[in-house]
Protein backbone atom coordinates (compact mmCIF):
# COMPACT_ATOMS: atom_id res chain seq x y z
CA UNK A 1 0.00 0.00 0.00
CA UNK A 2 0.97 3.49 -0.74
CA UNK A 3 1.61 5.57 2.38
CA UNK A 4 1.22 8.78 -0.10
CA UNK A 5 -2.25 10.43 -0.07
CA UNK A 6 -4.00 10.62 -3.27
CA UNK A 7 -3.31 14.53 -2.92
CA UNK A 8 0.49 13.82 -2.87
CA UNK A 9 0.11 11.55 -5.92
CA UNK A 10 -1.82 14.67 -7.77
CA UNK A 11 1.05 17.41 -6.88
CA UNK A 12 3.49 14.81 -8.30
CA UNK A 13 1.88 14.35 -11.48
CA UNK A 14 1.24 18.01 -11.76
CA UNK A 15 4.50 18.87 -11.32
CA UNK A 16 6.06 16.86 -13.51
CA UNK A 17 3.66 16.21 -16.35
CA UNK A 18 1.78 19.65 -15.96
CA UNK A 19 -1.46 18.02 -16.25
CA UNK A 20 -3.92 17.67 -13.74
CA UNK A 21 -5.79 14.08 -12.84
CA UNK A 22 -8.53 12.04 -11.02
CA UNK A 23 -7.83 9.05 -9.46
CA UNK A 24 -9.56 6.25 -10.64
CA UNK A 25 -8.24 3.07 -9.29
CA UNK A 26 -5.45 0.90 -8.07
CA UNK A 27 -3.77 -2.45 -8.48
CA UNK A 28 -2.01 -5.01 -7.04
CA UNK A 29 1.21 -5.79 -9.45
CA UNK A 30 4.06 -8.43 -8.92
CA UNK A 31 6.64 -8.03 -11.32
CA UNK A 32 9.17 -10.74 -12.01
CA UNK A 33 12.59 -12.10 -13.89
CA UNK A 34 12.91 -15.63 -14.51
CA UNK A 35 10.52 -16.78 -11.81
CA UNK A 36 12.10 -14.53 -9.36
CA UNK A 37 10.43 -11.62 -7.95
CA UNK A 38 11.72 -7.83 -8.75
CA UNK A 39 8.76 -5.37 -7.89
CA UNK A 40 5.49 -6.05 -5.73
CA UNK A 41 3.13 -3.03 -5.03
CA UNK A 42 0.14 -0.68 -5.52
CA UNK A 43 -0.04 0.67 -8.87
CA UNK A 44 -2.36 3.76 -9.04
CA UNK A 45 -4.06 4.90 -12.68
CA UNK A 46 -5.68 8.23 -12.88
CA UNK A 47 -7.50 9.46 -15.58
CA UNK A 48 -4.95 12.46 -16.89
CA UNK A 49 -7.56 15.62 -18.00
CA UNK A 50 -5.39 18.16 -19.99
CA UNK A 51 -2.21 16.58 -20.94
CA UNK A 52 -1.44 16.64 -24.74
CA UNK A 53 -0.42 13.01 -25.58
CA UNK A 54 -1.74 10.86 -22.59
CA UNK A 55 -5.37 10.35 -21.39
CA UNK A 56 -3.82 7.92 -18.14
CA UNK A 57 -1.40 7.86 -15.76
CA UNK A 58 0.32 4.83 -13.76
CA UNK A 59 1.65 6.07 -9.97
CA UNK A 60 3.54 4.69 -7.17
CA UNK A 61 5.40 5.59 -4.36
CA UNK A 62 8.34 3.52 -2.53
CA UNK A 63 10.25 4.63 0.27
CA UNK A 64 8.76 8.48 -0.36
CA UNK A 65 9.90 8.71 -3.89
CA UNK A 66 6.76 8.80 -6.16
CA UNK A 67 7.16 7.04 -9.84
CA UNK A 68 4.71 8.14 -12.89
CA UNK A 69 4.66 6.77 -15.68
CA UNK A 70 2.71 8.19 -18.80
CA UNK A 71 -0.09 5.46 -20.44
CA UNK A 72 1.90 5.99 -23.70
CA UNK A 73 2.11 3.02 -25.97
CA UNK A 74 4.14 0.42 -25.16
CA UNK A 75 2.80 1.09 -21.94
CA UNK A 76 -0.96 0.24 -21.65
CA UNK A 77 -1.38 -1.46 -18.06
CA UNK A 78 0.05 -1.10 -14.60
CA UNK A 79 1.98 -3.76 -14.97
CA UNK A 80 3.57 -2.05 -18.58
CA UNK A 81 4.31 0.89 -16.37
CA UNK A 82 6.13 -0.91 -13.94
CA UNK A 83 8.57 -2.99 -16.23
CA UNK A 84 9.03 0.42 -18.48
CA UNK A 85 10.38 1.56 -14.63
CA UNK A 86 12.12 -1.13 -14.10
CA UNK A 87 14.04 -0.94 -17.47
CA UNK A 88 14.37 2.64 -17.26
CA UNK A 89 16.25 2.33 -13.76
CA UNK A 90 18.53 -0.33 -15.49
CA UNK A 91 19.61 1.81 -18.45
CA UNK A 92 23.15 2.53 -18.02
CA UNK A 93 23.22 5.34 -20.39
CA UNK A 94 21.50 7.93 -18.40
CA UNK A 95 18.18 9.24 -19.24
CA UNK A 96 16.59 10.32 -22.39
CA UNK A 97 12.86 11.38 -23.44
CA UNK A 98 10.43 9.36 -22.46
CA UNK A 99 7.44 8.70 -20.17
CA UNK A 100 8.96 7.57 -16.76
CA UNK A 101 10.07 10.08 -14.02
CA UNK A 102 10.44 9.98 -10.66
CA UNK A 103 10.09 12.68 -7.91
CA UNK A 104 10.15 13.23 -4.17
CA UNK A 105 6.74 14.19 -2.65
CA UNK A 106 8.67 16.99 -0.70
CA UNK A 107 10.30 18.07 -3.24
CA UNK A 108 7.70 19.31 -5.77
CA UNK A 109 6.61 22.60 -5.09
CA UNK A 110 2.81 23.00 -5.84
CA UNK A 111 2.26 23.54 -9.40
CA UNK A 112 5.97 25.30 -9.64
CA UNK A 113 8.63 24.16 -12.38
CA UNK A 114 11.73 25.58 -12.79
CA UNK A 115 14.92 24.50 -15.39
CA UNK A 116 14.99 21.84 -18.41
CA UNK A 117 14.85 17.90 -17.41
CA UNK A 118 18.73 17.32 -18.59
CA UNK A 119 19.67 20.87 -19.99
CA UNK A 120 19.10 20.14 -23.58
CA UNK A 121 16.82 22.42 -25.39
CA UNK A 122 13.29 21.05 -25.91
CA UNK A 123 13.02 18.56 -22.87
CA UNK A 124 10.33 19.13 -20.55
CA UNK A 125 10.16 21.17 -18.04
CA UNK A 126 10.27 19.10 -14.05
CA UNK A 127 9.92 20.35 -10.70
CA UNK A 128 13.09 21.34 -8.50
CA UNK A 129 15.11 18.80 -6.99
CA UNK A 130 13.23 16.14 -8.87
CA UNK A 131 15.36 13.06 -10.05
CA UNK A 132 13.83 12.20 -13.12
CA UNK A 133 14.47 8.59 -15.16
CA UNK A 134 13.57 7.90 -18.53
CA UNK A 135 12.58 5.43 -20.65
CA UNK A 136 14.09 4.98 -24.72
Amino acid sequence: MNDLPIDGFRNAIQATHGARALYRWHERVDEGFGGTPVWTGEVLVFELLDHPRASVIYCWEVDGEVTVVLGIPPVDSAQAAVRASIVAAGDSQGPTCGPVRHAHPAAIPRGRTSGVADGRPGRPEVAAGQRQCLVR
